[in-house]
């Protein structure tokens, strides 16, 4: 019931510590869900039946996205897994691989990327697909972020 006090009567049980916290998994979980899917069209995807700057297209979208998920996690965490595989088994044991890895990753999958995409959205890839300049964009912005390491 919207205008009753019942519900203000029961108090927020969360600390900011815990709430950011619990955003942080789900950023996190989000993150490798999509690093997985992404390995299994690029693993999957050379294979199957379209025209070839088709396929080309849709692994440099698939590149352009790992790059750019695996950014943001090295950029939020540091070091973090290190996953190139597509991976159909549940497992516990991920290592946190160092953050240089992963920018090397990062590196090539943008570049990659980059060769691949064209410079505005075509079809089947209108809307809201990655271009050669937004790949180009964060590539030099992973130059200039892991010249710290």
């Amino acid at each position: 019931m919207l205008g009753s006090t019942k519900l203000f009567r029961r108090p927020c049980r969360l600390s900011f510590t815990e709430l950011l916290a619990s955003l942080s998994t789900s950023a996190w979980a989000a993150a490798f869900t999509s690093i997985n899917t992404i390995n299994g069209v690029l693993k999957f995807g050379q294979n199957i039946d379209l025209p070839e700057a088709t396929k080309k297209q849709y692994l440099a979208q698939a590149k352009f996205l790992r790059a750019f998920w695996y950014f943001y996690l090295v950029q939020t965490w540091g070091d973090v897994p290190l996953h190139t595989e597509f991976i159909t088994l549940p497992s516990q044991s991920a290592k946190r691989d160092p953050a240089a890895e992963v920018y090397k990753l990062i590196i090539q999958d943008f570049t990659d990327a980059a060769a691949d995409l064209p410079d505005k959205p075509t079809a089947p890839f209108l809307g809201k697909a990655a271009t050669k300049p937004a790949a180009l964009f964060f590539l030099a912005k992973a130059y200039l972020t892991r010249g710290w390491l």
